[in-house]
């Protein structure tokens, strides 16, 4: 998966060339959903929800501890 990822990132980089604000951006995003994803799932056994900041909250802190 990891290798699809990055083939990925190269084709978006390539496609967007010079234009590093949105490079930058799609690089927060991905962040981001990685973010989102594990943060739902942390939520949903810590809180018993997914609502509000929970998932964020989550998961931050489950790449901190």
């Amino acid at each position: 998966m990891n290798a699809i990822k990055e083939a990925l990132m190269r084709v978006m980089e390539a496609y967007f060339a010079e234009d590093t604000k949105r490079i930058k951006h799609a690089h927060r995003v991905t962040v981001f959903s990685v973010l989102h994803d594990i943060g739902i799932h942390q939520a949903e056994k810590k809180y018993g929800s997914t609502s509000g900041g929970y998932f964020i909250t989550s998961g931050v802190s489950f790449f901190i501890s």
